[in-house]
Formats: C-alpha cells, sequence, structure tokens
C-alpha cells in the first residue's frame, strides 16, 4: 500500500459510523483544507443585482429569464423528491442497500 492509501485507511477508520437506519457514514478526506466559503454569499447577491439591473430594460429577456429559473427549481426538488422516496424505498430492500 501507499503512504497515500495508508492516510486514507487511517481516515475511515478514525471517522467512519454506522448509523440507526443501517447506513455507514464517513468524513470526506481532504488532501487539504476546503476553500473558505466565508464570502461566496456576498458575491453571489452582488451578482445577482447585477443580473437584475441588466434584465430592468429588457422585459422580454427577463420573462425568459423567470421562466427559466422557475423551470430549473422545479426540476431541483422534483429530483430531490424523487432520490429522497428511491432512497426511502431502497432502505427496505437488502439487495439495492449496498448501492447506495
Amino acid at each position: 500500500m501507499t503512504k497515500e492509501d495508508l492516510v486514507c485507511e487511517d481516515h475511515f477508520i478514525k471517522t467512519h459510523y454506522r448509523e440507526k437506519s443501517i447506513r455507514y457514514v464517513v468524513r470526506l478526506p481532504f488532501k487539504e483544507p476546503p476553500p473558505a466559503v466565508n464570502d461566496s454569499y456576498q458575491v453571489a447577491v452582488r451578482r445577482l443585482k447585477r443580473v437584475e439591473r441588466a434584465l430592468k430594460g429588457q422585459p422580454t429577456l427577463c420573462t425568459m429569464y423567470k421562466d427559466f429559473m422557475y423551470e430549473y427549481v422545479v426540476i431541483i426538488v422534483a429530483s430531490v423528491a424523487v432520490i429522497s422516496c428511491l432512497v426511502d424505498w431502497a432502505r427496505h430492500q437488502p439487495t439495492l442497500l449496498l448501492l447506495l
């Protein structure tokens, strides 16, 4: 085994546990600390305001943008609901439990 394999094995041993629902949980290993995301909220707000200002003078484009964003949110919410249902269903299927 390489040194990196040993580090991963050690990380798994130290951070994994089993939930009451029979699922295993392991913290993700990082070679480096994950990047700070503290200021990403402010960046996102500035970008949103810039897009809103740009769309203010273009009603057709603004409508297209709003329709797209609405459809995107509906798809994401539906996807999360489907995945959640599948996970709940799969918990009761012993053969599929290993795949999740």
